[in-house]
């Protein structure tokens, strides 16, 4: 895009070319220096509006959670409650408060910024449910699930937290 010629001819159809790519997974370096810079799109106020939904959508999206897992090493507890939180945006892992069991095979979604932990095993498929509020810093259990499951499959939809398995114990 970096010619002059046929810039005018370019600029109409800008906007629908730009609708087909995936804005939100580039990196935030190539968005300021290659896409905000670039004259054609800053011309364009259809496609202002992609890089405020890029934005937006980035913003969002800026932790990931690893909560549990198998304990390499500890012969005591085959599972971890170990709990941390790699931050995107910085690209730094932290440490946040570990569970109150040792699990692994749990599940875990974030619904309105609240982590739940959903079940897992620890010698046995567990019923237990579990939930991280960042703002106190601690996990606390909330009613268990009618039946034990371990490597179930989680989702938030519409303020409810929905999940599905293959193997109900």
């Amino acid at each position: 895009m970096k010619s002059n010629r046929f810039r005018k001819k370019r600029q109409i159809h800008l906007a629908e070319l730009m609708s087909h790519i995936c804005l939100p997974l580039l990196s935030n370096e190539f968005l300021k220096n290659g896409i905000v810079t670039e004259p054609l799109f800053r011309g364009n106020p259809k496609c202002h509006q992609f890089l405020i939904d890029v934005y937006t959508y980035q913003s969002i999206l800026f932790h990931v959670y690893l909560i549990g897992d198998r304990a390499t090493d500890n012969y005591l507890f085959p599972a971890d409650n170990r709990c941390k939180v790699y931050d995107v945006s910085t690209k730094k892992l932290m440490s946040i408060q570990s569970m109150n069991v040792h699990r692994s095979g749990n599940s875990a979604v974030v619904l309105n910024r609240i982590i739940y932990s959903v079940g897992g095993y620890d010698c046995y498929p567990s019923k237990a449910v579990e939930r991280y509020v960042p703002v106190i810093k601690e996990w606390n259990y909330i009613a268990p699930m009618k039946d034990a499951r371990h490597g179930c499959g989680i989702c938030a939809y519409n303020g409810l937290i929905l999940c599905s398995w293959w193997n109900k114990q």
